[in-house]
């Protein structure tokens, strides 16, 4: 039986939000079935209509570029593998692409079904890592049927130490720790941004940003939320979002998924801030701060009374 193409795939979302409006790479998809990709890993040649495909994708797009599967770039080998600098190395690349995903997923749960050709945007970056990937700017939003849950940055420091991360700085930690930072005005306009796309896309979807050289935050990645990589959460943790200016408040990391959802009883999924709530309206879709963070701490209290 053919596995049905999961909607982590960049064919199932990327044509239902690269007119969003949000920036975006130049971005273009070339579908291919699975098993003529798969065939490339024991030395057989895609068709000559495919390779004629990719290659005016690539040409139209530019060098370099950046490639990637619909599944997947395999950006942690990055120099053989997502960047691509000329046209003379751009199948060798399409060889080792295909092949990290294979890897990563050994039992057909990353197959892909398309070569992608992105353009290669230049980050505001601090360093080089796996095979020279400019380490930079990078978050990842959580969003449940058009509400972000949370959010944190991309990469976490245990990735960059793991044997593989080599990265080109001895003294990297303190330049990561500076480029994880979410400063308030960043928080609110990617909140608005992955908003917009959980509000036309539904359900639960990890969407990821990096911010390029230009200034500009660029959408670059979407997957099923349950099947994304999340940071660990403190244990106690919430993050209760402000719905004026996005600015998170604390809490407790099970209670905000309750929240999200509507299921606490008396409790409103929405309040705001101290600044914002002199300008907000009365009404019964907010609560304000200081009474959120009551019922909060009283059902922290009542659930480990009942452990």
């Amino acid at each position: 039986m053919r596995r049905p193409i999961p909607r982590t795939s960049m064919t199932r979302w990327w044509p239902a939000v690269k007119d969003s409006g949000i920036p975006t790479p130049k971005t273009k998809v070339v579908t291919i079935p699975n098993s003529l990709l798969i065939r490339m890993l024991d030395g057989k040649e895609l068709p000559e209509r495919h390779r004629d495909n990719l290659e005016f994708a690539a040409n139209l797009i530019g060098y370099p570029l950046f490639l990637r599967t619909d599944m997947g770039a395999a950006k942690h080998n990055f120099s053989d593998t997502c960047y691509v600098p000329d046209a003379e190395s751009l199948w060798q690349h399409v060889f080792n692409v295909i092949e990290g995903n294979e890897m990563e997923g050994m039992f057909g749960e990353r197959d892909p079904h398309a070569l992608v050709v992105r353009e290669y945007i230049p980050l505001d970056y601090g360093f080089e890592a796996f095979n020279g990937l400019p380490i930079g700017r990078e978050r990842r939003y959580f969003v449940r049927d058009g509400v972000v849950e949370c959010h944190h940055s991309y990469w976490p420091p245990e990735a960059i130490a793991s044997p593989t991360g080599n990265p080109s700085i001895e003294d990297w930690e303190p330049v990561l720790a500076a480029l994880n930072d979410e400063p308030e005005e960043e928080v609110a306009l990617l909140t608005a941004r992955s908003e917009t796309i959980g509000r036309m896309m539904g359900d639960y979807w990890s969407v990821d940003f990096m911010h390029g050289a230009d200034g500009e935050w660029y959408l670059i990645d979407m997957a099923d939320g349950d099947l994304s990589y999340h940071w660990p959460h403190e244990e106690g943790l919430l993050e209760v979002k402000c719905v004026n200016c996005g600015k998170v408040m604390g809490g407790e990391e099970e209670l905000r998924k309750l929240l999200a959802r509507g299921e606490l009883v008396g409790l409103k999924a929405t309040t705001h801030c101290r600044e914002c709530r002199p300008d907000a309206a009365d009404d019964d879709s907010t609560l304000p701060y200081k009474v959120a963070k009551d019922v909060l701490r009283r059902a922290v209290e009542e659930r480990e009374q009942r452990r």
